[in-house]
């Protein structure tokens, strides 16, 4: 009698059982891992694009602006949040306009899945850095999830001087989109 190498459906059908009651234990949670980490790193690339109009405004001794903008050639304010896009740009006549000769410096597209807002209005359409670095005025934006949970959210906070990333604090709250 020749014996079989491998193993039976029974065996099989066990395995997957056990695997699908595995994944299904752990689905909820890796889902939050995901929906962190996208919030995460919009949050990231936001401070990103504040850390690089405060440094361009240093760089070139002029007012440098951040704004809404989901052409990516003007400045918007008929977007509802920030997530439709933003432009950096050197702002010679400060007054957050994208004119002829001034240099946009990034344009950022718009990111879907979460909601970016400003705490309060201060920076509801835009802000901008002096050539000393510092901010025009001080506020956070807010970055939440497209469902407006705040299980995850993120704040950026905007000094006068440096942008810094923080959890949300118990009075913060996230529109839905």
């Amino acid at each position: 009698m020749r014996k079989t190498k491998g193993f039976s459906l029974v065996e099989l059908m066990v395995v997957l059982a056990i695997a699908g009651i595995l994944v299904a234990a752990v689905l909820p949670a890796f889902r939050g891992v995901i929906a962190n980490n996208r919030i995460t790193t919009h949050s990231n690339l936001l401070m990103a694009s504040l850390n690089l109009a405060r440094a361009e405004s240093v760089k070139r001794n002029d007012t440098v602006a951040v704004c809404k903008s989901s052409s990516g050639t003007a400045c918007t304010s008929t977007a509802a949040g920030w997530e439709e896009g933003w432009l950096v740009f050197a702002d010679r006549d400060n007054d957050a306009v994208v004119d002829v000769g001034e240099r946009i410096v990034l344009v950022q597209g718009s990111i879907d899945g979460v909601s970016i807002r400003s705490a309060d209005t201060t920076f509801a359409n835009a802000l901008s850095y002096r050539a000393d670095g510092s901010a025009s005025d001080t506020d956070s934006f807010i970055v939440c999830p497209a469902d407006g949970t705040i299980d995850y959210a993120r704040k950026v906070v905007v000094t006068r001087m440096k942008p810094r990333s923080t959890v949300v604090g118990a009075l913060d709250t996230c529109p839905s989109l």
